[in-house]
Parts: structure tokens; C-alpha cells; sequence
């Protein structure tokens, strides 16, 4: 099971109101989207793109903050989701 797949950054989409394009992974694994001619890789950047786009506003610290809270779900969510001793540690840190 993946918590950062295809169907969350649709979700994200939905919720904040905005395209993402046809979401897959390519060759390497790697979540990648095509958004305004541009193609983004990787969870995290593909959700503060999507974020950039619904006109929310966000500091360089808020926007700093969140894409590292992004990473971390991306690295340990996963883990967590298919681990539940992880998880228990994961939810304890």
C-alpha cells in the first residue's frame, strides 16, 4: 500500500479545485504529472504546484515548511502503511 500515489494527488486536485493532468509513474518510479506544458516529478513538487496553481498564498517559510512535511509523508507514510511495527514507532516519534 502507498499513501503517495495517483489517486491522492487526484484527490488533492479535486479538493483544492484544480487540473493535474494525467498522473503516472515513469520508468523510474516516479510519480510525474504534466502541468501547463511542464512536466513535474516527484509527490511533493507535484503537490505544491497544484497548491501554487488554486491561488492559495504561503510565505517562503510556509511554503518551506510544508513541502518538508510532504517529503516526510513521502518517506515514512509509505513505510508505515505497510509496516504496522513502523507505524506504532512512526506514531510515537
Amino acid at each position: 500500500m502507498s499513501i503517495c500515489n495517483v489517486e491522492v494527488v487526484k484527490m488533492v486536485g479535486k479538493y483544492l479545485n484544480v487540473p493535474v493532468g494525467t498522473v503516472c509513474y515513469n520508468t523510474e518510479k516516479v510519480l510525474t504529472t504534466v502541468l501547463n506544458k511542464q512536466s513535474i516529478e516527484g509527490f511533493a513538487t507535484i503537490i505544491m504546484h497544484l497548491v501554487a496553481q488554486s491561488g492559495v498564498k504561503m510565505s517562503q517559510e510556509q511554503s518551506l515548511l510544508c513541502y518538508q512535511w510532504l517529503e516526510h509523508i513521502s518517506m515514512y507514510g509509505n513505510q508505515a502503511a505497510a509496516n504496522p511495527a513502523f507505524a506504532k514507532s512512526f506514531l510515537q516519534v
